[in-house]
């Protein structure tokens, strides 16, 4: 799969590269359609034109590949990791250049779709496939001067597919190891004014444990999703069009338990049901003849969670019953005896809750009790008692209970006849009275719910061939609710606006040289104001085929409604800042035939919000650094080989300890090589190679996952394909604890019409 990668490179490649005769001349005859971006400055610009790391890769190249998932296509990028809890459906988070995975701002179709409920506000990669997408942009580096907060490590930008005919089906079946199926069908329609388009996909495995197996769990942990995705356009003129989107996907995904005898994960019987929804309606005006145009949004976006059998803790229990007896005995004759007696009994108990949702119930209550009971012989061999009592609860008052017993015996025959009447009653435990019960101790149901509802205003002026002036403004209210429920059932609802205004200039001062500077401030409701800056630069030399790219910018991340409000919330967080910058080159070489680019990033963090162990709360306590290096290589050697490759170099540490970070390996490569053997036959393989990582008291070891796959046009409208999947059947963890898929095949159909 040949990435088209567009990334910085360093400035010591200069002179790795003078030398080189293979250095490419202009080429005139060069008619390859340049790809052009929104994301980078939210205008549209040529990759050429940017002076930004980015990555695009388009629909040929997500085909190509056969993934899945879209963090699975995601990882092969600079950049790039990602931790996954098992197998897919699992929790999976990405990410980018060593930032923590809620720094990463992640959109679909323009929509930010971040798990607000979640407690660093990430978005949750686990249920996304590659269904229906068009397109994705990677841009890495600070990017808050124009998407504001979250977008520290960079903007992840999911485009969905597009009418691009009159009428157009297209489709998919595939099948293969853990029993799993997938299909999905997209029904495009196009007029010269309207477009629309419609998907539908799903998935479906029975997967694999997501507690290792190499540990001794068998148990598989199954996943599905269904979704459908609609978008629409209408140009209602040839300046004024309107835009709709929807999305919505239901997804049912099983994972393990965690065993806090043995502090690890082992199988359990837990589901996680989740929805994702995202609606956006927009128009588009071009005005000033053609120099202006306005973009307005309003989307919203939902995401919400229920977890069954969610492990929320491990758990200390104390009992304590202290009773007074007194019990008086009067024998009034040898026929008739007196029993009075007293008692006074106080109870307690106490619970305490260690892990999520921490929590402690202590309580007691007191019973007072007095009885009576006589004992008679009415006539020789016959016996009979009466008695009574009345007990006083602390709680639900008092309660009397009567009993009655009777013995009549005949010697002579060996025969006894007995009788006896009573009533019972049995106070509520202390448990049952103040605790919240369901179940299982350490087994609760969990339900959270994230909504985003967001304006945006977007002008774009184009002053002249050489000047352009963005002007925008974005109105955000986010919103978070939270439920458990079992022992210590609790509730939070929150919710934040944000206001910001943002405004760039892009410049061409002299000619092959762009220049861009923008600026915003976001006004958050509880921290208040919050101002970021970016600089741009791009120089290219059409002569040498040399492009230098270099960018200063700062980013911030507000605190999480969760962070903020939950049990173990600070209202008075400050958000998280960061300053990062990246110089670079990128070289055409071997007559336009191949690309390198090195990239050379720096970003330092600071008031990153953690868990304090001494406040038990959420509070602004790390400081971290990551700098590194990203390599990019493709080449096509000839009309039926490619290949396309990038290591990432990362030193990511707390500058506080100078302790690496957890799970952010120091060198990832990744490679890809396709040949197409025939105009119908294509043959690739790709390897990803990731080095020993940190992830918290543990060493994860290092990897590399080998993949091969192949496809065969059977007409122009029918195709075949099949991977094998980690074909060599390496055996790693990404999280500790946690397996990941072995040697798997899977194969399918794909065809259009």
């Amino acid at each position: 799969m040949l990435f088209k990668h567009r990334t910085l490179t360093a400035l010591g490649l200069i002179f790795a590269l003078a030398p080189i005769p293979l250095i490419a001349a202009e080429n005139e005859d060069d008619d390859t359609t340049e790809v052009v971006t929104v994301i980078s400055n939210r205008l549209p610009s040529t990759e050429k034109d940017i002076g930004s790391s980015i990555t695009v890769l388009d629909n040929e190249e997500i085909v190509e590949s056969q993934k899945v998932s879209v963090l699975d296509l995601l990882r092969g990028t600079p950049g790039v990791s990602v931790s996954r809890n098992g197998g897919i459906g699992t929790v999976s988070t990405l990410r980018l250049r060593g930032a923590e995975s809620g720094q990463t701002l992640v959109l679909i179709d323009g929509v930010k779709v971040n798990d607000l409920s979640t407690p660093a506000g990430e978005f949750n990669f686990a249920n996304l496939t590659t269904d229906a997408i068009e397109r994705i942009e990677i841009l890495r580096g600070p990017q808050s001067t124009l998407y504001g907060s979250d977008a520290i490590g960079g903007v992840i930008n999911i485009i969905t597919k597009r009418a691009d005919g009159p009428l157009k089906v297209s489709g998919f079946v595939e099948g293969g190891s853990f029993g799993t199926f997938r299909g999905g069908v997209d029904f495009g329609l196009r007029s010269q004014k309207t477009s629309f388009n419609l998907s539908l996909g799903g998935t479906r495995t029975d997967g694999i444990s997501a507690a290792d197996e190499n540990a001794g769990n068998a148990e598989r942990d199954g996943f599905r999703t269904i979704s459908v995705i609609a978008r629409a356009v209408h140009e209602l003129t040839d300046n004024l069009s309107f835009n709709a989107f929807f999305r919505h996907a239901d997804s049912r995904a099983e994972f393990d338990a965690f065993d806090f005898n043995t502090f690890g994960f082992i199988d359990g019987d837990g589901v996680t049901d989740s929805e994702d929804r995202q609606i956006a309606l927009g128009v588009v005006w071009d005005w000033l003849s053609g120099k202006a145009t306005t973009d307005a949004k309003i989307s919203f976006a939902r995401t919400e969670r229920f977890d069954e059998e969610f492990q929320m803790a491990s758990f200390s229990s104390l009992s304590k019953n202290r009773t007074i007896d007194l019990l008086n005995t009067f024998r009034v004759s040898d026929q008739v005896t007196v029993l009075i007696g007293g008692q006074l009994q106080d109870n307690e108990i106490s619970f305490e809750v260690f892990g999520f949702f921490a929590s402690t119930l202590m309580r007691s209550v007191d019973i007072k009790s007095i009885f009576a009971e006589i004992a008679a012989k009415p006539i020789e061999n016959v016996t009979l008692t009466f008695g009574v009592r009345h007990d006083d609860h602390q709680i639900f008052g008092g309660h009397t209970t009567f009993r009655i017993t009777g013995n009549w015996q005949i010697p002579k025959t060996g025969t006894t006849f007995r009788a006896n009447w009573g009533e019972g009653f049995k106070a509520p435990t202390l448990f049952q009275l103040f605790s919240s019960f369901d179940e299982e101790f350490q087994m609760a149901s969990f339900s959270s719910l994230s909504k985003n509802r967001t304006i945006d205003l977007l002008n774009t002026f184009r002053v002249s061939d050489q000047v352009t002036v963005l002007i925008g403004g974005q109105l955000q209210d986010n919103e978070i609710s939270f439920e458990v429920f079992g022992f210590f059932a609790s509730t939070l609802m929150r919710s934040v606006d944000i206001k910001s205004i943002f405004a760039e200039i892009a410049a061409k001062p002299i000619e092959n040289v762009t220049l861009t500077f923008g600026v915003r401030h976001d006004d958050h409701q509880i921290f208040g104001g919050h101002t970021t800056f970016r600089i741009t630069g791009n120089w290219q030399i059409p002569k040498t085929g040399t492009t230098f790219r270099a960018n200063w910018g700062e980013g911030f991340k507000a605190p999480t409604l969760f962070q903020l409000f939950s049990s173990f919330g600070d209202p008075t967080l400050q958000p998280e800042t960061s300053t990062g910058w990246e110089i670079g080159l990128e070289q055409n070489i071997i007559k336009d035939r191949a690309t390198v680019s090195v990239t050379y990033f720096q970003r330092k963090n600071n008031n990153l919000i953690d868990f304090s162990l001494i406040s038990f709360t959420f509070a602004n306590i790390l400081q971290t650094r990551a700098k590194g290096v990203e390599v990019v290589f493709e080449a096509k050697f000839t009309d039926k080989l490619s290949l396309s490759g990038n290591f990432t170099h990362l030193d990511a540490t707390n500058t506080l300890t100078g302790l690496a970070l957890s799970r952010r390996p120091k060198n990832i490569f990744n490679a890809s090589v396709v040949f197409d053997a025939t105009d119908r036959l294509s043959i690739s393989g790709g390897i990803n190679a990731t080095s020993r990582q940190i992830d918290g008291f543990a060493v994860l070891s290092p990897f590399k996952v080998i993949d091969l796959r192949a496809s065969y046009k059977v007409s122009d409208q029918i195709s075949l394909f099949g991977r094998i999947e980690n074909a060599f059947d390496e055996q790693y963890q990404e999280v500790t604890g946690f397996g990941t898929p072995g040697i798997s095949a899977y194969g399918g159909v794909r065809g259009s019409f």
